[in-house]
């Protein structure tokens, strides 16, 4: 048995990356609440992570199984890291000609795409990031090419904020957007669309390559700019350089191959909406870019850090000789396990999964904004495309709240709400014995915090592709399909009265009768109601 392989699969599943991955406590979660053993909490926390499910645990399980037998352990997992890059282009339904690179994060994609914008030259570059609040916390330094965290994923220590190739840092500029004004308000898309374009029209000339970011849902589900307004950019500027940070994992597929067949990199995730453990990235990368791969060569130094040959595709032959061969085998048991539910999530049928999703758009609203304590974030409105379907574009996934304690002006700040999220994410029925236990016992995993400036910090509620097919499967919440409709709208409601009793509402207090109904968009094969 290889050395690598002789820890438990807990503690595998959390190497391999950043401090983000810590166990803390006695609790062993991570700082998000999530852990890398099954669970029994409600996940709706997909927007932030999730803890790993039975499915994807025992599918890593049985992948390092595997790799424990084998003699030529860096080959292994070398094999292994393809086998998950094909899996993952024939459940994306990506086209034959897109490459793509696995990497410990979403964040650390970021340093990838950098990397391939700039490519051989020796050209200023002008990192242009949209909604840089509501991406990864990571992001504007990892846009910069500096240490985000003082942890890189092969184990050395760093100090964050220090470049990781001095030469290329050197030659970025980032340059930040912001997606919200005064008191929070969400700016229009007009707005957006013309700051975008005036950071554009000065950063561009002949010295200087321009990457620019759009956002496809972002922390609290806005998309920003619009493809319009980029695909008018490009007209003018042949030259710009595009990136979708799709990091959410809140795109269709048809989304995915509309960005690629426009020629831009796709930042992608499976440890966020489709609810693989923490964390998976990858970064996906259309032929576009072969010219600029082949005479890369290799990447900057200081990559080695953070990438090794396995992640890299098989015919970035040059590239993959440069970086270390030591494998990081957490990122192949945290991508075999997203991968697991990835697989779950696309074998439901499509008119299931919008009813599921349709349920949650329609009744989360309806039940958390039903009370005093909530008061919702405006919701966005998806982009829309008569010519392209896209399903999960078009449904809110994650609701936003602020929490205000009866009798109180201010809605809670970060302390309490992240005191608030914790309690949530854990049994507090010995405390609050005049509650309902079934309420108090129950365990909810939701988003973290999220910091709207002025207007204060909201936390969230989200619906992922784990829920999704225990919705959708699992006769256990109920034997029909409508029973279990009813199950995950239960969920919802329970969720409301364990922060009501956390804020101190009473036990007793009048609320509103729920009602388990809910209007579905279509009728339903029987086949699929089982």
């Amino acid at each position: 048995m290889h050395p690598n392989t002789k820890a438990p699969l807990e503690e595998l599943l959390v190497s391999g990356g950043d401090n983000r991955l810590n166990l803390l406590g006695g609790e062993r979660l991570n700082k998000y609440g999530c852990g890398p053993q099954p669970r029994s909490v409600v996940p709706f926390g997909s927007c932030t992570s999730s803890s790993t499910s039975l499915r994807g645990y025992a599918k890593a399980m049985r992948t390092l199984r595997i790799l424990q037998g084998q003699d030529d352990f860096d080959t292994a997992v070398a094999q292994c890291a393809q086998s998950i890059r094909t899996r993952l282009a024939e459940l994306l339904e990506l086209n034959a000609d897109v490459d793509i690179a696995l990497a410990p994060s979403g964040t650390d994609v970021e340093f990838l795409a950098v990397a391939l914008a700039g490519g051989n030259s020796k050209k200023q570059i002008v990192n242009i990031v949209v909604g840089p609040g509501e991406v990864g916390s990571g992001t504007p330094l990892a846009a910069g090419c500096c240490h985000y965290d003082n942890q890189t994923p092969n184990g050395r220590s760093k100090t964050r904020g220090t470049p990781i190739d001095a030469e290329l840092a050197s030659r970025v500029t980032v340059k930040t957007v912001d997606i919200r004004g005064a008191g929070g308000r969400q700016l229009e898309e007009s707005e957006i669309n013309a700051e975008v374009t005036q950071l554009v029209v000065d950063s561009s000339n002949d010295d200087t390559v321009v990457l620019l970011h759009i956002v496809a849902h972002s922390k609290t589900g806005v998309f920003a700019p619009s493809f319009a307004c980029v695909e008018r950019l490009r007209a003018a500027f042949p030259d710009l350089v595009v990136v979708i940070d799709a990091a959410q994992g809140r795109i269709s597929r048809a989304g995915l191959r509309d960005a690629l067949d426009r020629g831009y990199l796709v930042i992608f995730t499976g440890s966020k909406f489709y609810g693989g453990p923490p964390f998976s990235g990858a970064l996906l990368i259309p032929h576009t870019f072969d010219e600029t791969i082949q005479s890369l060569g290799q990447l900057p130094q200081g990559f080695g850090d953070y990438f090794s040959a396995a992640e890299m595709p098989e015919r970035w032959t040059a590239i993959r000789n440069a970086l270390p061969k030591k494998s990081n085998l957490g990122i192949v048991l945290r991508w075999t396990a997203a991968l697991a539910e990835i697989d779950a999530y696309y074998a439901v049928p499509e008119l299931t999964r919008d009813w599921v999703l349709n349920c949650f758009e329609t009744q989360a609203p309806q039940i958390l904004g039903a009370s005093s304590v909530f008061k919702l974030l405006p919701t966005t409105p998806a982009p829309h495309d008569e010519e392209v379907d896209r399903p999960l574009e078009a449904r809110t996934t994650v609701v936003g709240f602020w929490i205000t304690p009866p009798g109180e002006r201010n809605a809670l700040e970060k302390t309490d709400l992240a005191r608030l999220h914790h309690n949530l994410n854990r049994d507090i029925s010995l405390l609050y014995p005049d509650w309902d236990t079934e309420v108090t016992s129950q365990c909810f995993h939701i988003g973290q915090p999220v910091n709207l400036g002025t207007a204060g910090y909201i936390l969230r509620v989200a619906i992922g592709g784990e829920l999704v097919v225990r919705v959708a499967t699992d006769a256990r919440l109920g034997r029909t399909f409508d029973q279990r409709l009813t199950w995950l709208q239960q969920q919802i409601m329970n969720l409301r009265r364990k922060v009501e009793c956390l804020v101190g509402v009473e036990a007793d207090a009048d609320s509103v009768i729920f009602n388990p109904g809910v209007e579905l968009p279509l009728k339903l094969p029987a086949a699929n109601l089982k």
